[in-house]
């Protein structure tokens, strides 16, 4: 798996599952060994977008605490329609109460310094176009989809791919696809 993808240009936060120590660590050499080195309390997050706002992968997060099963329908949807779309969708399993999708696209900059913009609307109405798919004149609805994690436009985290969840003990690990 090329984790170089994912961490590149990014910063990565430790958290304590309390989140009120958090620790700044760079460079994805420190990144993997954190993972690899993961002790049993601690959760491992990384910003979902870059510093400089250049998106190569949407990433989502699904979750139902009652039923993962929903959770994973609605990113298998999410992975069949990017497909009709030509983009590659790589659906994880996030450890705990579903999943997440990393779904690829040309890298593209939500620029920050444009005025009269806001970059994280710009962002939001993009990731809703791409994921929003009608079939037979009706919207999909992806009721498992996390509104608080995606609403935080190009803000925001998502648990590191090969860490382990401190209260499940389960890996969040890649279940369906590869990036390309």
């Amino acid at each position: 798996m090329n984790y170089e993808l994912i961490f590149d240009k990014k910063h990565h936060y430790l958290t304590t599952p309390q989140r009120s120590h958090r620790r700044l660590c760079y460079g994805n050499e420190h990144i993997l060994k954190s993972i690899k080195n993961q002790k049993e309390d601690e959760d491992l997050f990384i910003t979902k977008y870059s510093d400089d706002n250049v998106v190569l992968c949407i990433i989502l997060d699904f979750d139902n605490k009652d039923n993962t099963q929903l959770a994973y329908r609605d990113a298998k949807y999410l992975k069949r329609i990017t497909a009709k779309n030509g983009l590659n969708t790589v659906i994880v399993r996030s450890g705990s109460k579903g999943y997440h999708t990393y779904t690829q696209i040309p890298p593209l900059c939500f620029r920050s310094d444009v005025p009269g913009v806001d970059s994280h609307l710009w962002f939001d109405k993009f990731v809703s176009k791409v994921t929003n798919h009608k079939l037979k004149s009706k919207r999909h609805v992806y009721k498992t989809l996390d509104s608080t994690n995606t609403g935080a436009g190009l803000k925001g985290n998502i648990r590191v791919i090969g860490s382990i969840h401190p209260k499940t003990q389960k890996r969040c690990e890649i279940i369906e696809g590869e990036f390309k």
